[in-house]
């Protein structure tokens, strides 16, 4: 007999290797195989090579399909797939057989094989093994694997649209949790597969997932739709003609829902059934269940005798089905009804039962030090391959050391070629100062010229309709365009001595005079500046008379850059003190002040062209001092700086007497400025300012307040601002700042229409001020203008990424900022009006917790949707970014005021602190993004969900409507209604119960 069977076993290994490759292969052997048979295919499978394996791949997919072990049939095998797919299915097709034969160990084994194949190709295949996988972790009391798998299953099914596959995972995720007795999930997954098993289309197993929901109810608690489900699972099971054994299976279900109500006749009727259906279809794992129920009526009975002759059934039946735990159950109700009447048979119940839970502990013990052994074991693999991963790290380590070395004796190679090209990166360095230079003397040139053009421009059509009133304008007008004249000629003239200085030509003009009265004079210009920032100037001499040669010139423009530069760096508070005196046949002059300072790392380079120091945060060209060390260069002296950050710096400069006959000694003289306290500070950059008394302290009003546009003008330079608010002021209401961080708390604070900024400003500039509006939710919708004189490509673009809706160069022209300003308020009032139109977010989606986006404003009904994408690409980034943010806005207010709708009256300032603003600034944004005041747009709101609810939910009366929708009662919401719509809620209802039926009629045909 033994030789047979091993003939038997070695033609099935052999003969599938000797039939030929195509459709005439005779598969009847295969059809009659066992499943060592299968078992051997595919171990024959994975060890054949590309021509056997295809042939062998033909003869399992014939056995698969011929045992009908697939839920969701593969394609059929092509002769031209490649070897991945191949693979792919006959693991997907071997994973299937070994579910429906329940060997959950090769089920996910060859589960897991195929899941990397099967995920780009069949998708479909990849859910169905995640599904399979899940349950058979459940069959193995994995519970926490069943649930992990599990939802990776639901994500999978989910991304294809297979509802069928859906609606089994979730079945096995509600028998998990039945396993558990979380009764509430076991109900929303069993209810979840149901509802998505219907929507699939498929009927074939309707009463298993009416089964789950039945053990769902019943561990819930809910008796009453336990019992209505099961009756529904066994009505679909009689309906499919099913075997007696599932009918069995059902009833003893249903039996166990009427148990668990407290309905023991109808339990025992219905478990009686379930005994008759088995004795034709002997199912033990059924049989088992139903007389174990039987038993459970019979004990809540009191009725021991036949509680007990069921519960010795079952067992029986448990014994031929090897369900040990089963047995180990009953043991222990057989011992507990037996207990008073057959105290023997009860304490031979209790022995068994005892033994059973021991043996059952020991396996459950044994196998959880499998796991710990095998987790042991990987434990050790991983340190094994860390030493791995450390020695190949040494490896690599040593290896870049070897690189560093070679690149290190390439480096020495290259030095002498390095040292060549030396002279050449001097000169790149130079071009490159040089180029950098003339960049920073055009910001200074750009200023003063738009200031001098846009002036002239005015007083041109000023003098064009000359009338009184216009001639003290003008002429203020012509004060401020001499000003900025002077100073540009002032940077221009520099430039000239710079080139004079170093040439062989440019000789000082030498006069003859009291050098110390000529430098008095020179501090005296600088007095009045001195006062309006708040800064005591004061000149010592000593002697007071020194009669000599002297270059006036040259001195005046040293004195002008050592006083300008003291007074720009000396906060309101501080002082200035200059003072002469004889060293030798040399004058010395110092100048110092209690400023910033320099910081030391900077002091060795203060004189270099174009140097900007790290403390310095004022934009200049770096150009004053490199010019005051040549001119004392030129008239043979010397300078150097003294200087402790946060303290002050002094310059002292010594210069040779040309002609000393004339020196008189005097009492020394002392001149102290007073300090007082001024709006802002004057910040002078080649000399004296004359009086900033005309530039703006205070936001001009043009128009009453509240009637015109509020402007925010950013600029440093109060000339230009003045000139920008001047162009403004006509039309609209005008506030200044003087930096960007004063920008920023004065845009938060008014909530401007549209703010004007100019880039380089000390601290904060434009661009990061920008940045800021952008990001606050508070003032992300105001229009931003930018002013600079940064006139490359680079520049602009980086504006534009800072999130301006308009760059301007300077000198700009007047009646272009004009139209820039009208038009970008022009457009946000147009778009204004789009967010103002009611496009309400229903209650039920406001309340979610996610917001539901808002549809465009100006898509009509029935409009199809890519409209949007064809409305969002005709705007511009600026835009765009704008409607985004107002659409964020919007949202969120509709969300809060639909919160706090069924509450009762919804309260403005509640609604200004949940967005975190003011009850002001609330009101400023709104004014701004939808153009009606907060508590206008709020009852707009309420009354179109009125209009809502009376049209989708008639059943309800006005008085609930009133109260869904914030008001008091029916009477306040009437009125509003009317006075907003012009006719009552009731006639509103009455005319849309009136165009329902022909509505409904019209839809039907």
């Amino acid at each position: 007999m033994k030789r047979i069977v091993l003939i038997v076993i070695a033609l099935a290994i052999i003969l599938p290797g000797l039939l030929p490759f195509g459709d005439e292969r005779d598969t009847s052997l295969l059809h009659a195989a066992t499943p060592t048979s299968v078992e051997a295919l595919l171990k024959n499978y994975e060890h054949a090579r590309a021509r056997e394996k295809r042939i062998l791949a033909h003869q399992l997919a014939d056995r698969f399909l011929a045992d009908e072990v697939f839920f969701t049939p593969p394609p059929p095998l092509r002769d031209d797939l490649p070897a991945d797919s191949l693979d792919a299915l006959i693991f997907y097709g071997a994973e299937c057989y070994y579910f429906c034969n329940n060997e959950d160990s090769l089920l996910q084994a060859y589960g897991i094989r195929a899941l990397p194949l099967l995920e780009r190709s069949y998708p479909t295949l990849h859910a169905h093994v995640q599904s399979d996988i899940a349950r058979s972790l459940f069959r193995q009391g994995d519970n926490v694997g069943t649930i992990e798998r599990g939802e990776e299953a639901v994500a999978s099914c989910k991304r294809i649209g297979d509802k069928r596959e859906l609606s089994r995972v979730y079945a096995t995720l509600s028998y998990v949790y039945i396993a558990l007795h979380q009764g509430p999930e076991a109900v929303d997954y069993a209810r979840k597969a149901y509802d998505t098993y219907r929507q699939s289309g498929d009927t074939l197993i309707t009463h298993s997932f009416l089964s789950t929901l039945t053990e769902a109810y019943s561990i819930n608690g809910d008796h009453q739709n336990s019992i209505k489900y099961g009756q529904l699972a066994l009505q679909s099971l009689q309906q499919c003609g099913a075997t007696p054994s599932l009918l069995a299976s059902d009833l003893v279900t249903l039996g166990y829902a009427y148990y668990t109500a407290d309905s023991l006749a109808a339990a025992k009727r219905v478990l009686n059934e379930s005994l008759q259906l088995l004795e034709q279809e002997t199912d033990h794992q059924v049989a088992t269940m139903a007389h174990q129920y039987m038993g459970f009526v019979y004990q809540k009975e009191h009725n021991n005798a036949l509680a007990a002759d069921h519960y010795r059934q079952a067992l029986r039946h448990a014994r031929r089905d090897g369900a040990r735990r089963d047995m180990c159950n009953l043991q222990r109700n057989l011992y507990e009804v037996l207990r008073t009447t057959s105290p023997a048979e009860a304490m031979q119940a209790l022995e068994q039962y005892t033994l059973l839970r021991d043996t059952l502990f020991n396996e459950e013990l044994q196998a959880k030090l499998s796991q710990a052994n095998a987790s042991f074991h990987n434990e050790q693999l991983r340190a094994e391959n860390e030493a791995t991963r450390r020695a190949n790290r040494n490896i690599m380590i040593a290896v870049a050391f070897i690189v560093l070395f070679f690149v290190l004796a390439i480096a020495a190679l290259l030095y002498a070629v390095r040292t060549r090209s030396r002279s050449i990166k001097a000169m790149h360095q130079l071009q490159a100062a040089r180029e950098s230079f003339f960049t920073n003397v055009t910001h200074e040139f750009r200023t003063p010229l738009t200031v001098i053009l846009g002036m002239a421009a005015k007083l041109r059509d000023g003098l064009t309709a000359l009338s009184s009133p216009a001639t003290t304008a003008l002429a203020h007008d012509l004060t401020l365009v001499e000003r900025n004249s002077h100073r540009l000629l002032t940077l221009v003239n520099q430039l000239l001595d710079i080139a004079r200085a170093t040439s062989a030509t440019g000789d000082p003009v030498w006069q003859q005079g009291n050098v110390v009265a000529f430098v008095g004079m020179a501090v005296e210009a600088f007095r009045l500046p001195a006062e309006r920032q708040g800064v005591a100037l004061s000149f010592t001499a000593e002697p007071t008379t020194v009669d000599t040669t002297f270059a006036s010139d040259y001195l005046e423009k040293i004195l002008d850059n050592l006083l300008s530069n003291a007074l720009k760096f000396t906060p309101e508070g501080g002082s200035i003190s200059v003072a002469t005196r004889l060293s030798g046949k040399r004058l010395a002059i110092t100048v110092s002040d209690t400023g910033r300072g320099i910081l030391p790392a900077d002091q060795p380079h203060v004189f270099e062209p174009f140097f900007q120091g790290a403390n310095n945060t004022f934009t200049g060209t770096g150009v004053g001092l490199t010019l005051v060390k040549q001119l004392v260069e030129a008239l043979q002296g010397n300078i150097h700086v003294a200087s402790t950050p946060g303290k002050g710096t002094t310059f002292t400069l010594q210069l040779p007497l040309k002609k000393a006959d004339g020196i008189t000694a005097g009492t020394p003289q002392t001149t102290d400025s007073s300090c007082h306290q001024v709006t802002g500070i004057t910040t002078p950059s080649t000399g004296p300012t004359p009086d900033d008394e005309l530039a703006p302290k205070e936001p001009l009003h043009a128009a009453a307040k509240g009637e015109a546009p509020l402007v925010l003008i950013v600029e440093d330079n109060r000339d230009v601002a003045y000139y920008i608010g001047s162009i403004l002021g006509s039309g609209y209401e005008v506030a200044y700042a003087y930096d960007g961080a004063e920008g920023i708390a004065k845009a938060e604070a008014l909530i401007p229409d549209l703010i004007v900024t100019d880039v380089m400003m000390p601290d904060v500039d434009g661009l990061s001020m920008s940045r800021h509006i952008r990001s606050s939710q508070l003032t992300n919708h105001i229009p931003i203008v930018i002013i600079t004189a940064r006139a490359t490509d680079a520049d602009r673009l980086n504006g534009i990424e800072a999130g301006a809706d308009a760059y301007l160069y300077k000198p700009f022209r007047a009646d272009e900022l004009q139209l820039r300003v009208t038009k970008l308020l022009e457009q946000r009032r147009l778009l204004q009006e789009k967010f103002s139109s009611h496009n309400v977010i229903p209650a039920a989606q406001a309340s979610a917790s996610e917001p539901t986006p808002l549809p465009p404003a100006n898509r009509k009904a029935g409009e199809h949707e890519d409209s949007e994408s064809e409305t969002k690409a005709d705007e511009t980034p600026a835009e765009e970014a704008w409607t985004d943010a107002s659409r964020a806005f919007v949202e969120c207010l509709q969300a809060i005021v639909f919160e706090l709708m069924p509450k009762g009256e919804v309260d403005t300032s509640e609604v200004a602190r949940r967005l975190l603003m003011s009850r002001s600034q609330l009101g400023r944004k709104t004014k701004a993004i939808v153009g009606k005041p907060p508590a206008t747009y709020i009852l707009e709101l309420r009354l179109q969900e009125v209009k809502r609810l009376i049209t989708s939910e008639p059943q309800l009366t006005l008085l609930d409507i009133a109260l869904r929708c914030g008001f008091a009662d029916n009477a306040h919401m009437t009125h509003a209604f009317r006075r907003t719509f012009g006719i009552t809620p009731s006639q509103y209802r009455a005319e849309k119960a009136t165009t329902s039926p022909a509505a409904s009629s019209t839809e039907q045909t």
